[in-house]
């Protein structure tokens, strides 16, 4: 969720908050071809001149590439002046015969050893030199963190992704210093300060709050007092970010850590939920009141406020909504809203929801700059309109918090067997390929059996129609040419289609009475065959 770069293989980085924060920060770049390869290791001098970057805030080492070094190999490497700056602050140290191998493959612990001395642990005291030095290596970086979702081998090459992981990780620690009083490393520094390696290096800032407000390139968060003690702004009250250059419409109403730049909030490097949070995501037609709690997915879930939650529409300032909001009212039911259950104090009971409002409707036009949806003219350069709507299409409108337009997008199109039906209070269901889905009123073209074409959002129908799924005549209307006569029982009927075959079938108990020369709408098998009368005006499969 930070405001990175967009690499051309980001779908196999697994890291990518770190990946897309250090990216922000200028820590690491990708290739000139625009890819990452995360998987890619790390070479020695690599890892020297992304630490580099972090100490300094710079990428320019020209001003210890003259330096003196007692490493013998590294004079000519385009790395020098990194690893001069590193070998002074005894972050790197060469072997025994004085060569560093800046083109050899970092491994994990030795990166961790790096990063722990960058943030304060003194290489011998901590006994990160000497025979032991992997195993307190481990112990150290384990304890402060640093190894924190490093899902790779430790004492192996580290791959790119992964050491991008480690230095996030290090830049969220707190720097250390060696203590005489309790013979041990402490974090309380001179001054009786905590300070993260990011804020003392990288001019980093955070604060932590609600996300209670987004709207275009900006946000808005209310402060959490209960880290008041890391939080850059005081009090409790509300901080506004701009100059936000990532749509996090998603983390509203959740507990997110802003992260900054030289405490100017108009410099946003990212923001993410922490911790605290606990998110359930659902549709209004899935929820129910159960009691004193909301039911959905088979399970039922406390509340904070006993009948009440604080709920944000679409945006919109937060307002107490009772839990008869969202009961299963045939209204609700038909309703294709998102919503999102938030429990940011991680005590096991909901207290926000966010609901995101979907309006359905058909697309009656298509030009090159507009469309009409639902009765009304929406132009492209205004909205975010899907470019694969066309006319008669099915389709929805939500708000764009962060663009402050309307995305209407085509809803999903499902051609397959309609196999179920059920009648509610107020509203039916379709059974399609296997999933029941609910709409407002029943669909007299269809019946089980049928082929069907179906657009269907959020777990409701807003159209369905008989499709044959080739553009062909309808394959469910026939007109009877013979009946009980003829060498047929007197449940058997002879029917014609409209591509002029013909067959024989029998009728099931309940089919309507039938007259030779008129057209039925017809399902079942040839054995039992169900005939019902067509309806003026309804269209099989596009034909009136």
């Amino acid at each position: 969720m930070f405001a990175g770069a967009a690499f051309t293989d980001e779908a196999d980085i697994k890291a990518t908050d770190a990946v897309n924060m250090l990216t922000a920060l200028g820590v690491i770049e990708g290739d000139p071809d625009g890819s990452f390869r995360p998987d890619a290791t790390v070479t020695r001098a690599e890892m020297a001149k992304m630490i580099f970057v972090v100490r300094n805030n710079t990428i320019d080492d020209s001003a210890y590439e003259n330096n003196s070094s007692k490493l013998t190999n590294i004079n000519s490497h385009w790395a020098k002046g990194y690893i001069k700056f590193c070998e002074s602050q005894g972050i790197i140290a060469g072997y025994g015969d004085n060569t560093f191998k800046p083109d050899a493959t970092v491994t994990g612990v030795e990166a961790a050893k790096m990063l722990l001395v960058l943030t304060g642990y003194d290489a011998n005291k901590a006994g990160l030199v000497g025979h032991n030095w992997s195993t307190n290596t481990l112990k150290y970086a384990g304890s402060a963190g640093l190894l924190d979702d490093v899902n790779s081998g430790l004492e192996q090459g580290l791959p790119r992704q992964y050491a991008a992981q480690m230095i996030a990780n290090t830049l969220d620690t707190n720097r250390v210093k060696w203590s005489t009083d309790s013979d041990s490393f402490d974090d309380i520094l001179n001054g009786g300060v905590k300070e993260t390696v990011g804020s003392a290096y990288m001019g980093l800032s955070y604060d932590y709050g609600t996300l209670i407000k987004i709207s275009t390139d900006s946000l808005e968060i209310q402060l959490d007092s209960k880290y008041s003690s890391d939080n850059y702004h005081s009090g409790r009250g509300t901080v506004s970010f701009s100059k936000v250059g990532t749509d996090y419409s998603s983390l509203l109403g959740q507990k997110v850590k802003v992260m900054f730049k030289d405490g100017k909030p108009n410099n946003v490097l990212g923001v993410y939920a922490i911790s605290d949070n606990t998110v359930y995501t659902t549709y209004m037609n899935a929820t129910e009141k159960d009691g004193s709690k909301i039911k959905f997915g088979g399970s039922s879930y406390s509340v904070d406020d006993v009948d009440e939650i604080s709920t944000i529409i679409d945006g919109a300032t937060a307002e107490n909504k009772t839990l008869d909001y969202f009961d299963d009212t045939a209204a609700n039911k038909v309703s294709m809203n998102k919503v999102v259950f938030v429990d940011t104090d991680s005590n096991n009971k909901i207290d926000t929801a966010i609901i995101t409002t979907y309006t359905g409707g058909q697309v009656t036009y298509v030009g090159s700059d507009k469309i009409t949806f639902d009765g009304k003219s929406y132009e492209f350069e205004d909205e975010n309109i899907d470019e694969e709507i066309v006319k008669d299409d099915y389709a929805v409108m939500s708000e764009n918090l962060y663009e402050d337009c309307k995305d209407i997008v085509r809803a999903d199109i499902l051609t397959t067997e309609l196999t179920g039906y059920k009648e509610k209070d107020g509203y039916v269901q379709y059974e399609l390929d296997g999933t029941w889905y609910n709409m407002a009123s029943e669909d007299t073209d269809v019946s089980t059996g049928d082929t069907v074409k179906a657009y269907v959002f959020n777990g409701v129908v807003l159209d369905l129609d008989t499709d044959d799924g080739d553009g062909s005549f309808p394959s469910d209307v026939a007109v009877v040419i013979g009946k009980g006569t003829s060498g047929l029982d007197g449940d058997q009927a002879k029917i014609r289609f409209f591509d002029g075959s013909t067959k024989t079938v029998t009728m099931s108990d309940d089919s309507v009475s039938l007259t030779v020369g008129t057209a039925y709408k017809i399902s079942g098998s040839d054995s039992d065959t169900k005939f019902e009368n067509l309806t003026l005006n309804d269209k099989y499969n596009g034909y009136k």
